[in-house]
């Protein structure tokens, strides 16, 4: 197993909602969470006017490659 972080952010929708269903959905995918930082809002930075965001990072296990992470990770901001 090895251990990763997980920078997670949204800005739409019900924002904190949104992160804990990414969190239920790493656990889904053999990404198991071990510690979960606090949910803080920050501002945008750059671009064009947004919403703030919540942020939070998740300290996790996986047997995932990097490869397949990176899929899995791309497939739950997607949804």
């Amino acid at each position: 197993m090895a251990t990763v972080y997980l920078g997670l952010g949204s800005n739409l929708g019900n924002r904190q909602l949104n992160l804990q269903r990414a969190i239920r959905l790493l656990n889904e995918n053999s990404i198991i969470t071990e510690k979960i930082s606090s949910f803080v809002e920050t501002n945008p930075v750059g671009g064009p006017k947004q919403n703030k965001f919540i942020n939070a990072v998740v300290k996790a296990q996986t047997e995932h490659s990097p490869q397949k992470l990176l899929i899995l990770v791309k497939s739950i901001e997607k949804r």
